[in-house]
Formats: structure tokens, sequence, C-alpha cells
């Protein structure tokens, strides 16, 4: 089966795939390495499925890096809507192999859900792909989600030192401009 690149002003036959349901692991990760090929950047892809859960077209969204992807959480949802079919998901790869979904991933998938749910959407999955493995975001205990608001707080306490330490800079320079 020829699958659908869906673009806002063109449409593009390239993933050459049998067809199959996007809930069977393999096919997935098979599906979707076609499209990442070691990519240097990372790459997020929406994949709109019919009732059957068989990919009927993806698109590859957002600016990216080597390590992050910049979206918007409407960018998606439109795109999902302009398909005509409800039921989607979301695959990014991590280029550096890194096989944790990171703070970021997890606060993206609880809103996307969300606003899904609310828009009558079916949001059947997010996934990483690193190594050749596929990780859900929903597949995280509350161990990991734990170690995301950790890190996260350490992130806040160090930004807040930094601001701490621009205050004392600007404060030194107003008493030394003074004493000159």
């Amino acid at each position: 089966m020829l699958l659908k690149k869906c673009d806002t002003n063109y449409i593009e036959y390239n993933v050459d795939i049998e067809e199959g349901s996007v809930c069977d692991k393999e096919y997935l990760k098979k599906f979707v390495s076609k499209i990442f090929k070691d990519s240097p950047n990372e790459k997020l892809l929406i994949i709109v499925v019919d009732s059957n859960n068989v990919p009927k077209g993806y698109y590859e969204i957002g600016a990216t890096s080597e390590d992050e992807i910049v979206f918007s959480v409407s960018t998606i949802i439109r795109n999902v809507l302009l398909t005509g079919y409800n039921r989607f998901l979301l695959v990014h790869n991590h280029p550096d192999n890194s096989d944790k979904v990171s703070y970021e991933d997890y606060i993206s998938y609880k809103e996307i859900k969300e606003i899904s749910e609310y828009l009558g959407l079916e949001y059947i999955g997010d996934y990483v792909c690193s190594e050749g493995k596929l990780i859900s975001c929903e597949e995280y205990n509350d161990d990991d989600i734990a170690n995301f608001s950790f890190d996260l707080s350490i992130k806040k306490k160090t930004f807040i030192y930094f601001l701490i330490l621009i205050y004392l800079i600007l404060l030194l320079m107003y008493i030394m401009k003074g004493v000159l």
C-alpha cells in the first residue's frame, strides 16, 4: 500500500508498506522507521487512521533540531480535522537514542489527550521511537512522573539562582557607578 504524506500544499505518495494496524507495535515500528531513516533531527509525525487502526495518511510537523521539536497543539488538531478522520496518534524520534520520555513529551501527551477528548477526536497513542524501540508516553508510571516533577523543580531552582545572580551583578554595577 502506498501511504499519503499530507501537506497543506500537496499530497505525495512516498511510503510503500503493506497494510496493517498501528496497534501492532512491530508494524508501527516498521512504518515509522521508513520515515525517520537515521534522521539527524527530531521529527514529529501525526498518523491518521481509520476505524480499524489502518494508517490513511501522515503529517510531519514542527520546526526541529537535534534534540527538540517546536510545534503547537492547534497545528496537530487542525491537521487531523483536515483529513476527515477522527482517530490519530503521534510518533516522534529521539536521534540521540535516549529511550526516556521527557517531561515535555509527557506534558504534551496529556495536553493533546485532554483537548482531543473535548473535541471528540480519538487520540490513540503517543510514542517515542529510539534505537528501534517504541516507548509509549502513557506507559510511564507514577515514579517516572515524580522524577519529571523533581527535574522540573531543579530547573526552576537553577533559573531562580540565575536571576538572583543577574540581580546581584546589576546591583554591584549600580553601586560601583555611584562610587566612581
